[in-house]
């Protein structure tokens, strides 16, 4: 059975972070492993994203099964992050699913819902983001995904 048809996507409902001037962002994908048989898939990798205007810097440890797509832990521990402007950001939520398409590619897809009361008025939207959607090849390595804002897709490249 393909992964494709037993993996539920995470917070499917978040919407994307659409402002313009919102630089793209760096997420780096690093360490990502699977292994397969005909029950399904488990997974294994680490995300760290880049600080950008809108949102802090995190980095954080994925790993999940066909059975069992749990939430990424962050690395640090850490559930409040500070921007550069002082903004205490509360993250809520980080899922990330592994979904097979032709072999040998794999597409991995990160969400990451984060809040900041301190914005107060600001529209929740502006702080749900769908981080990192691209293919990695099942060589395992180092890759790194460009996502802008709007922009949910990235096809990840071998870092040389």
């Amino acid at each position: 059975m393909r992964l494709s048809t037993l993996l539920p996507v995470f917070l499917s409902s978040l919407s994307l972070a659409t402002s313009s001037s919102e630089p793209p962002a760096d997420y780096h994908v690093t360490k990502y492993s699977h292994n397969c048989d005909h029950g399904g898939c488990a997974w294994s990798f680490d995300v760290k994203a880049d600080e950008t205007s809108n949102a802090p810097a995190f980095s954080a440890t994925c790993r999940g099964n066909s059975d069992d797509p749990s939430p990424c832990k962050y690395k640090d521990g850490k559930t409040e992050y500070t921007g550069k402007d002082g903004t205490k950001y509360q993250f809520e939520a980080i899922n990330a699913t592994v979904t097979e398409l032709d072999h040998p590619w794999w597409k991995v897809e990160v969400l990451r819902k984060f809040s900041s009361p301190a914005q107060g008025d600001m529209p929740l939207d502006r702080f749900d983001q769908q981080i990192a959607t691209g293919n990695v090849t099942n060589d395992g390595g180092d890759f790194i995904l460009k996502v802008g804002p709007g922009d949910a897709t990235g096809v990840a490249k071998r870092m040389l």
